[in-house]
């Protein structure tokens, strides 16, 4: 039986953020679902993501991709990182895109046989990966098939930087003689490229699970829910938790639910209060690998729900307290919770 920590992923909310994405940014909208689908979970936000018109995934690594193709996902399928040569030969898939990262890559891939589909990443300030020496494309284009170019920028927001990267980018484009499906951007603010009718596409992450800060309308996509499963009282002298961490100072009640840091509930956690019962308790103690105590009162019943990403304990709340970003909230959230989908 599922321990009683899960997580709800609504998948209306991921269509219309979708939809309104794709609105405000007049681009064609890429699917990025590496990273378990930023914690959603890779194979139904992808099935998804299909069914409403999406046109490309977006994996960091071949093991990712394979993960799809397993459970029955052949549409087009880029992938950013490095890729090393000896796997493409063993594993590689029609619809698998590679991502150029390097000149180094392009040359160790230059003996493969087969004709790979490439994007060509173009280092223009990200400073990640990418190639800098834009001359080389021609040559790629006669060994392989460069479907597209793609740049990464530093924020989300217009600012001078991005400007200059964005010309560095726009550059490249004018330069380049040969035909491209795909000329598409990451990280990028709406406003800086919806009129750069040259770029159709973007990719689109953390925005389409709903966490944009310069658009509005986006609904999170995750909810992360626990339950009491242990009701307590601790005495005046004893201690709540590993290495003596929380000294009980006057006599309290306590409450137990089923996560703990290795289904990525970070330790840090612990300076965020938990939503129960329509108000917030501290969390007390360390937080355990499994379990995590809260201070509570006598209106908190056994297996009362405890709201751990939701409408109250939101993900800006959480980083406002600890620091972590939605990324990491949402990202490192261990298989070992389960995810209920809802149409």
């Amino acid at each position: 039986m599922p321990r009683e920590t899960w997580a709800d992923i609504y998948l209306d909310r991921l269509e219309n953020n979708y939809k309104l994405l794709t609105q405000q940014s007049g681009k064609e909208i890429f699917g990025v679902v590496k990273a378990n689908a930023y914690g959603h979970g890779e194979y139904e936000i992808s099935k998804k993501l299909l069914e409403i018109g999406c046109s490309v995934l977006c994996v960091s690594s071949l093991d990712e991709a394979l993960s799809l193709s397993e459970h029955g996902i052949n549409s087009d399928i880029l992938i950013f990182s490095y890729v090393n040569p000896e796997d493409i030969k063993k594993y590689h898939h029609e619809n698998y895109i590679y991502t150029v990262p390097s000149l180094d890559w392009y040359e160790s891939i230059k003996g493969i046989e087969t004709k790979l589909r490439l994007h060509v990443e173009i280092n223009t300030g990200m400073n990640r990966y990418g190639i800098k020496n834009y001359s080389e494309l021609a040559d790629m284009a006669k060994n392989h098939s460069v479907e597209g170019i793609y740049t990464h920028f530093q924020s989300p927001v217009t600012d001078d930087t991005n400007k200059e990267q964005l010309q560095v980018f726009k550059k490249v484009y004018e330069a380049y003689q040969g035909e491209l499906k795909w000329v598409h951007v990451g990280n990028s603010p709406f406003d800086l490229v919806k009129d750069e009718n040259w770029i159709n596409g973007m990719r689109v992450g953390l925005g389409m699970y709903g966490y944009r800060s310069n658009t509005v309308g986006l609904e999170p996509v995750l909810e992360l829910t626990s339950k009491i499963t242990h009701l307590d009282t601790a005495q005046v002298g004893e201690t709540v938790g590993y290495d003596y961490s929380y000294e009980v100072k006057e006599a309290i009640h306590f409450a137990t639910m089923p996560i703990g840091y290795a289904d990525g509930f970070d330790r840090r956690q612990s300076q965020a209060p938990v939503w129960i019962r329509n108000q917030f308790y501290p969390i007390i103690g360390k937080i355990c690998m499994d379990q995590t105590m809260i201070k509570v009162d006598t209106q908190c019943l056994f297996y009362d729900e405890i709201e751990l990403i939701g409408k109250h304990r939101t993900c800006a709340y959480i980083e406002e307290h600890t620091g972590i970003i939605p990324y990491v909230q949402l990202s490192t959230l261990s298989h070992r919770i389960r995810r209920v989908y809802h149409q």
